[in-house]
């Protein structure tokens, strides 16, 4: 019998092992995963030149003014729009408590005055007697009237520097413009009492302007090429004036990622421009080249060496990767300056490249897709 059960058992055994390795053969192989990348197109000037960057018209001096003293306001002469010049008292402090704390500092120093004087015509005329008889002005007796004169020389030295400090607040009882403007906002009412360092009033320059654009990660490298920029005020009937880039922040906004650039605006003549004001910034990039070789700027993360050599990892259009050799130029305020085997328009990646290799298949961020 048992030799019987082991003979049915085996056929069993056997139908249950084909039909597991049938399942197993019908199952579809696993595709190799893409890696996804961090890329931007390399002087991609035309995308740039398109691009319509707007930003608000601002004073290139805009401040916040704010008293070094507290105390009631009697004076705030200023209203929102209100164009002011240097040294205007845009508002005022009642300065009646620190008149009284100089005049109280002042009679003190006259009376240490005094003392000093008592002090040193005391010591001047014992130590006159000390030098002729020393028994009738002990040295001891001495030592305590050149005391007493140090310690009212002191005394004047203190209230001196006291009269100076209660001078200068006095005089900070007084807000005054620092530059021409306009006033923009104010954040008081007069008679209110304000604290040390509350802002009081804004004033902006009218003289230069400047706007703010964010530029995308992917235009970023051509920033330090832009020439003939162009700055119109669609409010305006599309004026039109010349602007300069004279600022390129250093790191991009984590939410946006684009990077501050900030454009100096010439101020157009016969025009009132406001701050605060829309305006669209246009410009076009030179294009350069080094024995006659095109000049890219990359990023100076996408930049690799090995043996003494650089390249880079261009994706081409099968999404493949490609090792691409470059030679380093120099570094810009924008990225690093390279010669080689490149086209404008190329994809590079950016992140991460240290990990990949010839051929690897790879996707492209949607974000990045998005800025092109």
């Amino acid at each position: 019998m048992w030799k019987f059960k082991s003979l049915v058992n085996v056929p069993i055994m056997l139908v249950t092992s084909v039909l597991i390795v049938s399942g197993c053969s019908d199952e579809t192989p696993v595709k190799s995963q893409s890696k996804l990348v961090k890329t931007v197109r390399i002087n991609d000037y035309e995308a740039f030149e398109k691009r319509q960057f707007t930003g608000q018209i601002r004073g290139v001096d805009e401040i916040n003014l704010m008293f070094r003293v507290g105390g009631p306001l009697v004076k705030y002469p200023v209203n929102v729009g209100d164009e002011v010049i240097a040294g205007d008292v845009l508002a005022q402090i009642d300065p009646h408590g620190f008149n009284v704390k100089i005049n109280q500092l002042k009679g003190q120093l006259s009376t240490a005055h005094a003392a000093m004087t008592l002090a040193d015509a005391e010591y001047l005329r014992a130590n006159k007697v000390h030098k002729i008889n020393s028994q009738l002005i002990s040295d001891a007796d001495l030592d305590r009237r050149k005391a007493a004169l140090d310690t009212a020389k002191g005394q004047v030295r203190t209230l001196e520097a006291g009269l100076r400090n209660a001078q200068d607040a006095l005089s900070y009882t007084e807000l005054k413009a620092p530059f021409a403007g306009r006033v923009v906002a104010t954040y008081v009412d007069n008679f209110e009492y304000v604290s040390p360092q509350q802002p009081i009033v804004k004033i902006v320059s009218l003289n230069d302007l400047e706007v703010v654009i964010d530029v995308p990660e992917s235009l970023i490298s051509t920033v330090s090429d832009v020439q003939d920029i162009k700055v119109t005020f669609p409010n305006l009937s599309d004026l039109e004036v010349s602007g300069r880039i004279t600022e390129v922040g250093s790191e991009a906004s984590f939410r946006t990622r684009t990077y501050p650039v900030t454009v100096n605006v010439t101020k157009p003549e016969g025009v009132e421009i406001l701050a605060g004001m829309t305006v669209s910034v246009s410009g076009r990039v030179a294009r350069k080249e080094i024995d006659n070789q095109k000049v890219f700027v990359l990023p100076l993360a996408s930049v690799l060496h090995n043996g003494g050599q650089s390249y880079v990892w261009r994706v081409n259009s099968d999404l493949a990767l490609e090792k691409v050799a470059i030679d380093s130029e120099k570094l810009t305020k924008t990225g690093i300056m390279v010669t080689g085997k490149l086209n404008q328009g190329d994809t590079v990646v950016i992140a991460g490249t240290k990990f990949l290799g010839q051929g690897d298949k790879v996707e492209i961020l949607a974000a990045d897709k998005l800025m092109r």
